[in-house]
């Protein structure tokens, strides 16, 4: 098998009297894509800060290519970040910003630095001061400071975090190709769901400073080992009824002891008379029209359920009836693990 080019072992990590990071293991391969996930707070940027060098862990080892990092400095480190916020000189130039601390002469620095802004689209933005550049050009800059230095590691904390969706999706891209034409590795922290599963090869998805999740993106999303899982990697918001078993078949009843998660595009309005495993009544409370489709919030039994439906013929305070079947529910005990229906005892 492949050496791992980054190993982190036991690493724990904390400040102000707070454990951030708890025992993180993980592997990263050459020239992996690796999406780094989790709500705010869960210990994703100070475990990227960890690995550039510029925090320093309570305990447990960074091992890079081989070599423990412990009395390496961030300068000495191959790799290079790109922060939530772009961290620009205003009064430079946008050239001078890029190749900060560099060599400026340099004929074949010059080269790189003509050639990664000609991919960033920022070719005609180079002798621009910084203060006069917009949020998404000084991304696009920032993202080439870290580039012109060809680190065999690139680290991303949440560069997209603070940009309109329009300028998302063009970044995104850029990434992208960036990642496709580089041979370095890739490590991408963010919270947004869709921006990791567009992304990321491989996902470590954490939540309260431990990984509780690895895989593809498509295993996470369809094969979550926690309710937590399960919902943070929902598009919507995922749908949640307590029940309990008949035969092979989860039965929604109140205060019982398992829990059924279906996703908002697996439920869908029907007629009453349709062949659904699981048929429901409710009165719409709020549409949120998508332009293609909308998504319900439906009042039903003293809970809402968000159901994501292919038309925008919805009104509020329409009653509907909706259904879904038993293959789409995801089962989990009261404490939030996963059940596999293969495993119950009946």
């Amino acid at each position: 098998m492949t050496k791992p080019i980054i190993e982190i072992k036991n690493l724990s990590a904390g400040y102000d009297g707070r454990n951030v990071l708890h025992d993180i293991n993980l592997a990263v391969y050459e020239r992996d894509f690796l999406g780094i996930i989790g709500p705010n707070g869960c210990g994703k940027t100070t475990l990227l800060q960890i690995l550039a060098g510029l925090l320093v862990p309570s305990s447990g080892e960074v091992w890079i290519d081989g070599k423990n990092m412990k009395q390496v400095p961030a300068d000495k480190r191959e790799s290079s970040m790109v922060f939530q916020e772009p961290a620009l000189f205003d009064h430079l130039r946008v050239c001078e910003n890029i190749l900060y601390g560099l060599n400026s002469r340099d004929e074949a620095l010059q080269k790189d630095l003509l050639s990664i802004s000609e991919k960033l689209r920022i070719q005609p933005l180079l002798d621009k001061r910084a203060y006069a550049l917009s949020g998404g050009q000084k991304q696009r800059v920032s993202m080439a400071r870290a580039l012109v230095r060809k680190p065999r590691i690139f680290l991303m904390d949440e560069p997209l975090q603070s940009l309109d969706e329009q300028l998302k999706s063009d970044l995104r891209l850029m990434i992208a190709d960036l990642y496709q034409k580089s041979d370095a590795t890739f490590l991408y922290v963010t919270h947004d769901q869709k921006e990791a599963m567009t992304l990321g090869e491989r996902m470590f998805l954490m939540n309260e400073g431990k990984i509780v999740q690895s895989g593809t993106p498509q295993e996470l999303y369809k094969q979550p080992e926690s309710l937590f899982a399960a919902a943070f990697m929902d598009k919507y918001r995922l749908n949640i009824f307590s029940g309990r078993m008949n035969g092979v078949c989860f039965v929604p009843e109140m205060d019982a002891p398992l829990l059924g998660a279906v996703r908002s595009e697996h439920i869908h309005v029907i007629h009453p008379a349709d062949p659904y495993d699981l048929v429901m009544q409710g009165y719409i409370r709020l549409v949120e029209e998508l332009g293609s489709g909308a998504v319900l919030h439906v009042e039903t039994q003293g809970r809402t359920v968000v159901i994501h439906a292919e038309t925008e013929q919805h009104q509020r305070g329409e009653p509907i009836t909706f259904g879904f079947h038993q293959k789409h529910i995801m089962l989990f005990d009261q404490r939030g693990n996963r059940i596999h229906k293969e495993s119950i005892s009946f």
